[in-house]
């Protein structure tokens, strides 16, 4: 695509400065999903898999699986609040 106006590039060149700021935070966020969705399934889940110790009555494979669900409901958030700070510069 031709541009034939000066404007018009700086514009693009602002979008394309947003997106690289986008694109590395895309990339921690796509990592921080593997490495949550990893610590649910085998093999590092079997670090979790068992019933002792108890952990607030519940068997330590329960409390693995709702401190990682934890652990991502609070990353999301963390995830959101730099990313609509980011583009409210």
């Amino acid at each position: 695509m031709l541009v034939f106006f000066s404007e018009e590039v700086k514009k693009g060149e602002m979008i394309v400065e947003e997106q690289g700021d986008l694109g590395q935070s895309n990339r921690w966020f796509i990592i921080f999903l593997v490495g949550i969705a990893l610590v649910m399934i085998f093999p590092i889940f079997g670090l979790g898999n068992r019933v002792e110790p108890r952990v607030l009555g519940m068997p330590f494979s329960m409390f693995w699986v709702i401190f990682w669900i934890g652990v991502e409901f609070f990353g999301l958030i963390a995830f959101f609040l730099v990313e609509d700070k980011r583009r409210s510069r």
